[in-house]
């Protein structure tokens, strides 16, 4: 449970405006909220690893490169794709033309290396000419798991740390979930990049993966760079599965709607005001267990910490990994001032 997800209202007269803080929808939304971007070309520290213990784990630890596979004692990871060999077990950052000054990743266990795909590396032709000469081919290479046995564990979760940096096209970069020992990947989770261009993103992902791998045996995971045209490098350490909580809510992101737009900011006159509001919670079931009476309360609280709206609305069920979006339709009389609207969830196992 994540109480107190703060959405603002700001009543200002003689206008309204609406201010909001995590409300966008994120494409899986817990991966976005798990990203750590920094704007100054430092990485921050990962966030704190969940509670569970580890299952299978993989820190790269006396990790060879060998050919067409990284070999390493937990197993063989093996290259794939046009540009499977530019993966690599490292144990320096970036070193292509454009890469001078890029930091060390903060992983937990960086110093017995890690996976780099370095694009910007396989990329540059001549370094010393000014400035440097480098290609913008589309480079795709992806690095396979050893097979993972997880037919003993329903409620599991995914979890690793990276940093990446991309220019001058988007790349797109995934982590693919096989259950089938790597004949399909049909569950593929968006690895985050920093949206301003030139600059590294990095963190820890934390994704509850029990709906599709959970009880499999022949789990294989693939991380995936597709440059599209775009240079620079992918970094991957400390991959851990471990088990999930039985209870344990999510509060992904709110929104705070006038007239059901779901504006996260506006701003309009007290003429135009309606006290017709939309609230809504984008909640995920990160246990191991099916959530029983999923609810969304919320609280409105003057500037006084006054409550001027309480209501709730629920679900019946939620199923392990899923996420779920309740919206609550309230009439709350509007007048000039500040609001704070506060969101929890809870469940009946987690309250």
């Amino acid at each position: 449970m994540m109480k107190n997800l703060l959405s603002l209202i700001i009543v200002a007269s003689p206008f309204v405006a609406f201010a909001q803080n995590g409300s966008t929808e994120p494409t899986i939304p817990v991966l976005e909220e798990r990203l750590r971007v920094n704007d100054s070309r430092s990485i921050p520290t990962p966030v704190v690893r969940s509670a569970g213990g580890a299952i299978w784990s993989e820190d790269f630890q006396n990790g060879v490169n060998s050919g067409s596979n990284v070999i390493t004692s937990v197993g063989t990871w093996n290259k794939t794709g046009a540009d499977g060999l530019v993966w690599k077990h490292n144990f320096f950052p970036s070193s292509g033309c454009y890469s001078a000054g890029t930091p060390m990743p903060s992983f937990t266990t960086f110093a017995n290396g890690f996976l780099l795909f370095d694009a910007d590396s396989a990329n540059c032709i001549d370094p010393n000419t000014t400035p440097p000469t480098i290609s913008q081919d589309d480079l795709t290479g992806y690095i396979v798991s050893p097979t993972i046995d997880l037919s003993a564990n329903n409620a599991i979760l995914l979890e690793f740390e990276y940093q990446n940096r991309w220019c001058c096209t988007e790349a797109v970069l995934t982590v693919d979930i096989s259950t089938d020992n790597g004949v399909t990947f049909p569950n593929s989770l968006p690895i985050p990049v920093n949206p301003t261009v030139n600059e590294e993103a990095g963190g820890l992902i934390s994704q509850n993966i029990s709906n599709f791998a959970g009880g499999q045996s022949q789990v294989k995971l693939r991380f995936s760079w597709n440059g599209v045209g775009s240079h620079y490098y992918l970094a991957i350490d400390d991959i851990a599965i471990v088990q999930a909580a039985t209870d344990d809510l999510k509060l992904q992101w709110d929104l705070v709607s006038h007239n059901q737009t779901i504006e996260e900011y506006a701003r309009f006159s007290m003429e135009q005001a309606q006290n017709s509001i939309q609230f809504g919670a984008s909640i995920e079931n990160f246990g191991s267990s099916i959530a029983s009476n999923v609810t969304m309360l919320m609280a409105v609280l003057d500037v006084n910490n006054s409550p001027v709206y309480v209501g709730s609305t629920s679900q019946a069920i939620l199923l392990a990994g899923d996420t779920t979006f309740l919206t609550l339709d309230a009439t709350v009389n509007l007048q000039p001032g500040i609001y704070t609207a506060n969101f929890t969830v809870t469940s009946d196992g987690e309250q």
